[in-house]
């Protein structure tokens, strides 16, 4: 079986990590486009946040992706307003990650980290609402500076 590091990176920080995981691991490598894409600016980005957190929102993804001949995903996202991107949490939704072995990480250097890896975990069935008292092995790898997580063993 195969590995791939599936992520979402709208300033490059994601994006560049992925990449290193990918040639770490010599796994494939998949990036989440939304099909309207996240403005830049820092004030936009968080008005489009925040009104797609209110609402609920599941902005449609350019491309999916068949997991079929991959046992372990690595899953990174940035962190905004301490939530995955919506776009993330809808592609995760939309894909099935039974039987994978899930690795998330984030690019987020502030509170909210924890919380996005359980997020991560929740959305690909591979943690039940409530059992995040119980994952206790969430650690920063430690010769990483640029904050990324994964579940330890």
């Amino acid at each position: 079986m195969k590995t791939i590091v599936i992520y979402y990176s709208l300033d490059k920080q994601t994006e560049t990590l992925a990449k290193k995981i990918a040639q770490e691991h010599q796994a494939d490598i998949f990036k989440i486009k939304a099909l309207e894409p996240y403005p830049i600016g820092h004030h936009q980005l968080c008005q489009r946040v925040l009104r797609e957190l209110e609402i609920g929102a599941r902005p449609k993804f350019t491309e999916s992706i068949c997991l079929d001949k991959y046992d372990t995903v690595f899953i990174g996202s940035p962190i905004w307003l301490y939530h995955l991107p919506c776009v993330v949490t809808h592609f995760l939704e939309c894909h099935s990650f039974i039987n994978k072995r899930i690795i998330p990480f984030t690019t987020c250097l502030y509170k909210g980290e924890r919380e996005s890896i359980i997020e991560i975990l929740e959305y690909t069935k591979q943690l039940k609402k409530g059992e995040e008292k119980d994952l206790i092995n969430i650690h920063p790898i430690p010769h990483n500076s640029e904050g990324y997580w994964y579940i330890g063993e």
